[in-house]
């Protein structure tokens, strides 16, 4: 059964599902989703998004990715956590990367990741509560 609370719920988003954001709230993505993006990110059986909707409106989302490796089990990158301010601190985000948790399982992972920015000190605080953080270099070039 999917998290919920008296004002929101957190749901699995699959493909055939893009209708489900027509009402985004603000800073929930990094930018404006546009549709084939959308598409092609819910047609990938290894990748997972995960909304909170409060009715109709779109108040947070996770994306995770799994990684399968010839060499050790899958793990799980978590591309993406964002609430709308809003609902911030109600357990928007805990319940939703609990259901990354539960999914990544289902997938196989042994393991889950992410990257957070040293300066956002209100996500290494909650992410803090789920891992214990690795300091490392994260590379990143353009295509």
């Amino acid at each position: 059964m999917a998290p919920s609370h008296e004002s929101w719920t957190v749901e699995r988003i699959g493909a055939g599902d893009a209708a489900k954001l027509s009402q985004i709230a603000p800073e929930v993505f990094a930018s404006a989703v546009e549709a084939r993006f959308l598409e092609a990110c819910l047609a990938e059986p290894l990748m997972l998004l995960v909304v909170a909707r409060a009715g109709e409106l779109v108040i947070g989302q996770a994306k995770c990715a799994v990684h399968r490796h010839p060499e050790k089990p899958a793990d799980g990158y978590i591309d993406d956590l964002r609430v709308t301010p809003e609902y911030q601190r109600r357990g928007v985000a805990r319940a939703m990367l609990r259901e990354v948790e539960r999914w990544a399982g289902e997938k196989g992972c042994s393991d889950l990741w992410l990257a957070a920015e040293p300066d956002n000190a209100s996500a290494t605080i909650f992410y803090d509560g789920f891992a214990t953080a690795k300091v490392c270099l994260l590379y990143y070039w353009n295509l």
